[in-house]
């Protein structure tokens, strides 16, 4: 709505500007009792008439503003899945509140959701119209630092779509289902962390 309104604006200038070339005055100068003339950039000198000159300006400005702050189309996508420890089982309630997860870029982070209980966790962008997860998210990472040890995994949405997308590598994907704009992991598995994030 806001850039709709801009770009009315811009309108308006700009008829502003097309009746003010109608309605044309040349503005003279009081001591040499002269046109007034400036000089623009890749216009060269003119007479001015500075509200026909001013409005397309100001009409080329708003109308700027309107294009940048126009609402995109998007595209929410989804990719849910549990979190477990390395032999499988789910984390317990504690752990699992204390379980942090990223998102990398960080602007995605306040799209991550974790269930209350059960151990599930959601991962829900709204992405341009044309962008997949792949393209966006570079990586996702679980900690869990406990008091006597470091857990943690990281996986890239891109390496674990590619497995996916190979018969060969499938089996290695943390991926078990995925559709459009649909994905269902694997449970993630927290390892402890050894000079750098595990593979989940």
């Amino acid at each position: 709505m806001f850039a709709i309104c801009l770009l009315l604006i811009a309108v308006l200038a700009l008829c502003l500007g097309f009746f003010a070339l109608l309605r044309q005055h040349t503005y003279l100068d009081l001591k040499p009792n002269a046109p007034v003339e400036i000089e623009l950039p890749l216009l060269g000198r003119m007479k001015a008439n500075y509200p026909a000159l001013i409005f397309p300006f100001i009409a080329a400005f708003f109308g700027y503003l309107g294009y940048i702050a126009r609402d995109l189309p998007r595209t929410q996508w989804s990719v849910a899945g549990t979190v477990g420890y390395a032999d499988g089982n789910l984390l317990n309630s504690t752990d699992w509140m204390a379980l942090q997860i990223k998102v990398i870029p960080d602007r995605y982070n306040s799209t991550v959701s974790k269930d209350n209980a059960g151990g599930r966790f959601k991962i829900a962008p709204a992405l341009l119209d044309g962008f997949n997860f792949e393209d966006e998210i570079t990586s996702v990472i679980f900690m869990l630092n406990k008091s006597s040890e470091y857990l943690s995994c990281q996986f890239s949405p891109k390496q674990e779509l590619d497995n996916w997308n190979d018969n060969s590598k499938r089996a290695q994907s943390l991926l078990q289902n995925a559709a459009q704009h649909s994905w269902m992991l694997r449970g993630v598995k927290l390892n402890k962390y050894n000079a750098g994030d595990p593979p989940c």
